[in-house]
């Protein structure tokens, strides 16, 4: 799937935090409160493009953060499937809000 922890060449010798640490530094676990589910989303703080889609750099590629949420804490997604945000919040990367 994708390397957990990250080297570049700014940070020579040193290892980067595993990716699931820097995924969970980025989120803010208090946002909207989605009355539908019954649970707040996880507002994602950092790069959003301006369609309002979070994004995250790993292995030293772009990745969706929603998508990279629900591969995080669900399981890999099958190549061509998309998903879906139950709450309608583009910003949100809750495992709990994300479906294929």
């Amino acid at each position: 799937m994708f390397n957990h922890t990250m080297k570049n060449k700014y940070n020579k010798g040193r290892k980067k935090k595993p990716v699931l640490d820097r995924f969970l530094d980025k989120i803010d676990r208090n946002g909207l409160f989605c009355e539908k589910l019954k649970s707040n989303c996880w507002e994602f703080r950092c790069c959003h493009y301006k369609n309002g889609y979070s994004r995250m750099l790993v292995d030293g590629k772009e990745r969706l953060a929603h998508r990279l949420s629900y591969e995080l804490f669900i399981g890999e997604i099958p190549k061509g499937l998309d998903i879906d945000h139950l709450c309608r919040n583009r910003g949100c990367v809750n495992p709990n809000h994300l479906e294929p």
